[in-house]
């Protein structure tokens, strides 16, 4: 294990004003090494504030936010030698080719040439093809995908990562999970900020819901979520009353009408959906299809943030 690799992203009490505008409010967080950590939020959440705080570039008004055992307020630059970070708005010199370009940052940090893991990641996501084509050439992808090599050039322990599979091709998307899921074996932190719920749920260890600049809810992921099961059901015409009267609906949602209708419910377990249809036919009515939400990740965040709203 490398010894490096210890210490990850500690924020306690963060808040961040632009002005009257509260952009953070004494946020609390961590990522760990060896975990996939997640930000998750609608626009204007303030995920890319928090970013920029975790590296210094903006000043914080209150709190404390710790990285790799470094103090951001009084240690930026030192804390910056630790971060690998991908973010929009990131120069690319269209004139130098994807190997030089590469090679240039390797020594900018002190590298005579590519390391091993940069070019494995470069493999994995199908960019050696372009080692010799000039940066301005390249499709949208293929310049995320320099980015997203240009961020791990100098072995950094810390991975900051703001939705790094935009305009990625599915294979390159699937290259990409394979790093980034061999990151826990070194103790690596990762941070993924997206908006991809699907994402989130197929690689990251813990999420953090961020709205209007809070932090509203933590969830550990890969092990069973405490929450309803979501079924959508179309049926031959039925009154919702009688859904009602099911005892393991808790929700009930009309979705679709016409000569059949389609009625998202939220029923206690999975195992009460036999039940629920069961009840149905012995009631006479025609069930075409029973279909379980894709995301139980999906059903969480607009919970509670239809919970923030007051709904």
């Amino acid at each position: 294990m490398d010894s490096q690799f210890q210490g990850g992203i500690s924020i306690n009490n963060l808040t961040k004003r632009y002005g009257a505008f509260v952009a953070l409010n004494e946020i609390d967080f961590e990522a760990r090494p060896g975990q996939i950590s997640a930000v998750v939020g609608p626009n204007g959440a303030g995920k890319s504030t928090l970013l920029k705080c975790i590296i210094g570039l903006v000043k914080i008004d209150t709190g404390n936010i710790v990285v790799q055992g470094l103090n951001v307020s009084t240690d930026a630059n030192e804390v910056r030698k630790h971060i690998g970070l991908i973010s929009e708005d990131q120069g690319l010199y269209s004139h130098m080719t994807t190997r030089n370009y590469l090679t240039f940052f390797a020594n900018l940090y002190g590298l005579r040439v590519l390391s091993a893991e940069s070019i494995e990641f470069a493999e994995l996501l199908g960019l050696t093809a372009y080692w010799n084509k000039t940066l301005g050439t390249l499709s949208k992808g293929n310049r995320q995908k320099v980015l997203l090599v240009r961020c791990i050039i100098h072995h950094p322990p810390i991975l900051l990562l703001d939705e790094p599979t935009d305009n990625l091709d599915p294979e390159s998307r699937e290259g990409f999970f394979e790093f980034i899921s061999n990151q826990r074996e070194l103790q690596r932190t990762v941070l993924l900020c997206t908006h991809n719920l699907e994402e989130i749920e197929r690689i990251a260890d813990r999420v953090t819901l961020l709205r209007d600049g809070k932090a509203i809810h933590t969830q550990e992921l890969g092990v069973p979520l405490d929450d309803p099961t979501e079924v959508t059901f179309t049926l031959d015409k039925c009154s919702r009353d009688i859904l009602e009267q099911f005892p393991e609906v808790n929700t009930i949602r009309v979705i679709d009408q016409g000569e059949r209708i389609s009625v998202r419910v939220l029923v206690s377990s999975p195992e009460s959906v036999p039940e629920c249809v069961s009840r149905l036919v012995r009631l006479g009515i025609r069930v075409h299809s029973v279909v379980p939400s894709r995301s139980s990740l999906r059903r969480i965040y607009f919970k509670k943030n239809d919970n923030e709203e007051g709904i």
